[in-house]
């Protein structure tokens, strides 16, 4: 028999962020799939036509569920949008992801994704044109581009230099992977309506970097 769909309202707040907290695997994991999976689940069926519209192709909405994992609690998860229906990580993709810190909405590409070799290849030949755009938007952040500290580098820090350098690493690395993103004000998470908005937004904001991962 198939476990009956629980639906929760695409709200986040301070209680779903302190799940990342509980230090038991069993508990943390558990409480996760009840409280914050049901909860992506309604933010993604409420972007997936919009985002559709934004990449101007069509998306097909996966929540992660963690399955494989047996130790370790997750200490993040996500709606992830992929222009393919099978599978979300050999593409170029965006995820919507809650975690302790908060609500973020990334560009990811994993480190076998099948676009990384395009994706990195984009990068390196158009840094020039990318550190003009990220300079004009210092909010995006590099979560895979990190200084001494392990604080991700912002927009304005992201040099044709820096991003050379990356885009080298993602072509001979084979652990490589790449995440530039936006964090979601706490405020904004709290509320359904609020928060989609703020997510077409942003998206539309990392438009440019999904587009790397696309040949076009």
């Amino acid at each position: 028999m198939t476990a009956q769909r629980v639906y929760l309202p695409a709200e986040f707040g301070r209680e779903q962020f302190k799940i990342f907290a509980i230090d038991d695997f069993e508990c943390r994991m558990q409480t996760l799939r009840q409280e914050i999976t049901p909860r992506l689940f309604t933010l993604g069926e409420m972007l997936v036509q919009p985002l559709s519209q934004v990449v101007r192709e069509p998306l097909y909405l996966h929540v992660a569920r963690h399955l494989r994992r047996t130790v370790n609690p997750a200490e993040a998860t996500w709606a992830a949008f992929a222009r393919t229906q099978r599978a979300y990580k050999p593409t170029v993709h965006i995820r919507t992801a809650v975690s302790r810190t908060g609500f973020r909405t990334n560009i990811f590409v994993e480190d076998y994704a099948e676009d990384r070799p395009l994706f990195a290849r984009q990068l390196h030949d158009k840094a020039e044109e990318l550190a003009r755009y990220f300079a004009a938007h210092p909010s995006i952040q590099a979560f895979t581009i990190t200084d001494d500290g392990n604080r991700p580098f912002s927009g304005d820090a992201l040099t044709p230099e820096v991003l050379r350098e990356f885009a080298g690493k993602l072509q001979t690395s084979r652990t490589q992977h790449s995440i530039f993103g936006l964090k979601v004000p706490s405020s904004k998470a709290e509320n359904a309506d609020t928060l989609c908005k703020a997510i077409i937004r942003q998206v539309k904001t990392l438009l440019p970097v999904y587009h790397l991962g696309i040949e076009r």
